[in-house]
């Protein structure tokens, strides 16, 4: 994945480690790699909590 992104690997890696401390991925080991995913119900809380703050947006 960081060879696709236009910024360093250790990057990618403290997003990716950001990102599964808030739950919005999971990942597993795979040899020395770890391979990640994204993690359903912590993107459909997510996409939740966005819905709200927008509707809440509209009504102003």
């Amino acid at each position: 994945m960081a060879a696709a992104l236009p910024v360093a690997q250790p990057a990618v890696s403290q997003h990716l480690k950001v990102l599964k401390q808030i739950g919005l991925v999971s990942d597993r080991a795979e040899g020395t790699r770890r391979r990640y995913r994204l993690n359903e119900a912590g993107a459909a809380a997510l996409r939740d909590q966005l819905d709200g703050r927008t509707a809440g947006n509209r009504d102003r």
